[in-house]
């Protein structure tokens, strides 16, 4: 369930930022507890806390199922934001989305003078995102709306149509 992002920084590095969502189904405390403390040992320049967040056309929610709301994943997020604190890791941004696990919110934390540019217009919609990979969304800004192109899901699927993907993309961001 976790992610790394390698984010090209404007002094020519590379700086790691990892994504951990608090209140997955089945998650427990402790195995949010255990993720929070391997990702420390990375050492990364950011890392970005989510809340789980149920999506209008998830599988999940076509099964009906709820936000639980007995404050498992607020119980993550504490832990979380107290070892980001000692560990010297500062917020930098924060935005919420309908439908998260106890009223959470997304919130990304970086050492000092890592603060990403990208991760601030990403939450402010103001910037394109070519994306490529099974199930990736690229985004791009037209007429003052946000429009967008999502790679296939399907491994396979993606895997076998990569040429017309790539030139999907290239027509995409082409366009007027």
């Amino acid at each position: 369930y976790d992610k790394v992002l390698l984010k090209f920084n404007y002094d020519g590095h590379f700086n790691i930022n990892m994504d951990v969502i608090a209140g997955l189904p089945g998650e427990t405390i402790e195995s949010f507890k255990n993720t929070i403390e391997k990702v420390l040992k990375m050492d990364p320049e950011a890392i970005t806390v989510h809340t789980f967040a149920l999506k209008r056309a998830s599988s999940l929610k076509k099964q009906d199922y709820g936000i639980k709301g007995n404050s498992v994943a607020d119980k993550m997020l504490e832990y979380a934001y107290k070892r980001l604190g000692e560990m010297d890791y500062n917020p930098y941004y924060l935005y919420r989305q309908k439908n998260m696990e106890d009223n959470g919110e997304n919130v990304g934390f970086c050492k000092k003078g890592y603060e990403c540019v990208y991760n601030i217009d990403i939450m402010e919609e103001n910037t394109h995102i070519l994306a490529f990979g099974s199930g990736a969304v690229s985004k791009r800004i037209k007429n003052g709306g946000l429009i967008r192109r999502s790679d296939p899901k399907d491994i396979e699927v993606y895997i076998d149509r990569i040429k017309d993907t790539v030139n999907k993309s290239i027509e995409f961001f082409s366009e007027n």
